[in-house]
């Protein structure tokens, strides 16, 4: 039985794994690089521009991850979504869409709060936060990648089954009856009928 809990399923896929990442590297290497570079913080004059690309990107990556969830959901076939939920791997692809889905909702969130009051410090943790938005959408592509791989071989073996399965029935020879047999078969099936009488 699923968990209908996004918390639970996250849980289990290793939240941990999420957040101890390359891609939380990124977010905290950008953090420092930009704090570094600028000395401690972006002016509003620069940070509206910026902001207004975050905001587009964002609703783009959104708009782009929510179109690869409903493809692998409905253009699943029922064997391989069986072998998947056998297996647990589905559960974990859809909560991994649902996450990276969440990202460019807290990133066009934390642009528009940014946008109404501006805080120097809060627009270096938006850029470590997009950054990482922007690693996790990789490490979600290398799922779709392993995904697609995993389904080409699913395939490939449903096909040679096939192929065997034909060759099989190939082999074996057409039991049709003779004209003889056939007629010791009514001349049998006739003195029953007889008996019976």
């Amino acid at each position: 039985m699923y968990d209908s809990s996004f918390i639970t399923r996250l849980r289990k896929l290793g939240a941990r794994n999420l957040i101890l990442s390359y891609d939380t590297l990124a977010g905290v290497v950008a953090f420092s690089a930009v704090y570094i570079y600028t000395g401690g913080g972006i002016s509003e004059a620069t940070a509206a521009g910026i902001l207004s690309s975050f905001a587009t990107v964002s609703a783009t990556l959104f708009a782009i991850v929510l179109t690869g969830l409903t493809i692998i959901t409905s253009f699943t076939d029922r064997l391989f979504l069986y072998a998947w939920q056998d297996v647990g791997e589905f559960e974990n692809i859809v909560t991994t869409f649902q996450y990276n889905l969440g990202l460019p909702v807290v990133v066009l969130l934390f642009t528009l709060a940014l946008q109404v009051e501006y805080h120097r410090l809060a627009m270096l943790i938006l850029i470590a936060v997009f950054v990482y938005m922007l690693f996790a959408l990789l490490d979600l592509v290398g799922l779709i990648s392993r995904y697609a791989l995993q389904r080409g071989e699913f395939v490939k073996q449903q096909v040679e089954a096939e192929i065997e399965q034909e060759e099989i029935e190939q082999d074996i020879p057409d039991e049709e009856l003779s004209k003889e047999e056939l007629h010791r078969v009514r001349e049998q099936l006739a003195e029953l009928e007889k008996e019976k009488e």
